[in-house]
């Protein structure tokens, strides 16, 4: 090697090895651990229930304190601080997000399992300086019961509607709401959230979205979580823990900010997507016999109607007036396991099905040019009565190409499904005849 050579390497690690093992001073704040499940959704963010923890650090993952640069005691640049959880042999990896609003967070998280419900220890390094803390104990904490029962209402402005819910426990510690764009994901396919409400701890069950936050003609997911908060306790970091957070439940309902009947509670469903892609909308409500209650899935040219285990019969519909306002309604042979057509019916009038009701039903016909979303629980907003008093679990699945159109029903199963091809031509065929 040259002399040269030999001193260009020389003074580059002189230059570099400073600022690798030169640290500035971990500091750390709001320490959390929590259990969280969310339900089904399609906003991007998985069907789970995880035990999550993290805190905020500075210098963070990028050498920062929430977007300021930080400095070693030798006006060096810190390095990115890296950290580990452990507990009971197991170690996690602590994540940076990075996120706008919390800057400094790392976090980590394990699928629930009670053997880790203890205090996990973190482990931050910063060059040669290190800290170590423990987070809170999450304990043998239960899930709250998720909302049911959840309506949207639009009074006026169709960007402001009104939330409500039931609060299946009598009294979560609080429920908060949080909207998603489903027209705007990020780079990881997560829709992308655009509204939060504040926490609701005294029992409420409506909220109001407030005007500016949303887009007319627009499809959204919000989040309703239930929340159990701890009494008491102070952190590793010295933080009150009383108020922050212990467990979490999430439910997800989609709705667009379309033209919908005005001071009418249309039923939201969760929307649960098949292997195929095909999204079915799932309710979760009470009902009162011959009460009509309207529910609002997406369309693309008919549904599969069904109740749910041990509901009462369907006993009437009402269809919305879209296009030509005529429908093709099919009703189930147990013959031959498939719909056979019934006849065509009209928007906007009562439709009585025959003394005890049925199970399952199907309307076709929903005009393919009228561009229905299958992910807008708003664009058919169907009204519904049963024969009884009782509860709505069933389900609405759209129809479309890539399911077939005989589909063999478990008992009790609701499916809502709209098929187009052959049905629709031979619709419009009977009748031209």
């Amino acid at each position: 090697m040259s002399t040269l050579s030999k001193f260009l390497l020389t003074t580059v690690c002189v230059i570099q090895f400073p600022a690798f093992v030169q640290a500035a001073t971990i500091t750390a704040s709001d320490i959390y651990a929590f259990r969280v499940a969310s339900g089904p959704n399609t906003a991007g963010f998985g069907e789970n229930d995880v035990l999550t923890f993290g805190v905020n650090v500075a210098p963070n993952g990028f050498g920062e304190d929430a977007g300021v640069p930080v400095f070693d005691t030798s006006g060096n640049p810190a390095p990115p601080t890296t950290g580990t959880a452990t507990q009971n042999g197991v170690t996690r990896s602590l994540s940076f997000e990075g996120d706008p609003v919390n800057q400094n967070l790392y976090s980590g998280g394990i699928r629930y399992d009670a053997n880790f419900t203890g205090a996990w220890t973190l482990n931050l390094q910063n060059g040669p300086d290190s800290l170590a803390l423990e987070t809170p104990e999450v304990g043998d904490v239960r899930l709250p019961a998720r909302v049911d029962n959840v309506g949207l209402t639009v009074d006026g402005d169709k960007t402001t509607p009104t939330i409500s819910w039931n609060n299946v426990d009598i009294d979560p510690d609080a429920v908060r709401l949080t909207v998603f764009d489903l027209e705007q994901r990020d780079l990881s396919g997560q829709a992308v959230e655009v509204f939060g409400s504040p926490r609701f701890r005294n029992g409420e069950t409506s909220y109001t979205i407030p005007g500016g936050v949303l887009e007319e003609d627009r499809l959204y997911a919000i989040r309703i979580e239930t929340r159990i908060e701890r009494q008491s306790g102070n952190s590793s970091t010295g933080q009150d823990l009383t108020g922050s957070t212990l467990s979490v439940n999430r439910t997800w309902f989609n709705f667009a900010t379309s033209d919908l009947p005005e001071g009418v509670v249309i039923q939201l469903p969760e929307v649960i997507t098949t292997d195929r892609g095909t999204p079915v909308f799932v309710f979760d409500n009470e009902v009162s016999a011959g009460e009509v209650q309207f529910y609002d899935p997406i369309v693309t040219e008919g549904f599969d109607y069904a109740i749910g285990e041990s509901n009462p019969n369907f006993a009437s519909f009402i269809l919305p007036n879209l296009g030509d306002d005529l429908y093709d309604l099919y009703l189930f042979d147990d013959s031959i396991n498939d719909f056979t057509f019934a006849e065509v019916v009209g928007a906007g009038n009562e439709y009585f099905f025959d003394t005890g009701g049925v199970d399952q039903f199907r309307i076709l016909g929903i005009e393919t040019a009228l561009g229905l979303d299958p992910e807008d629980p708003t664009a058919f907003v169907t009204g519904l009565s049963f024969i009884s008093d009782g509860r709505f679990t069933g389900t609405m699945t759209p129809i479309t190409l890539e399911i077939p159109t005989v589909i063999p029903l478990p008992a009790g199963f609701v499916l809502l499904i709209s098929a187009f091809g052959g049905l629709g031509l031979t619709r419009l065929a009977r009748r031209g005849s």
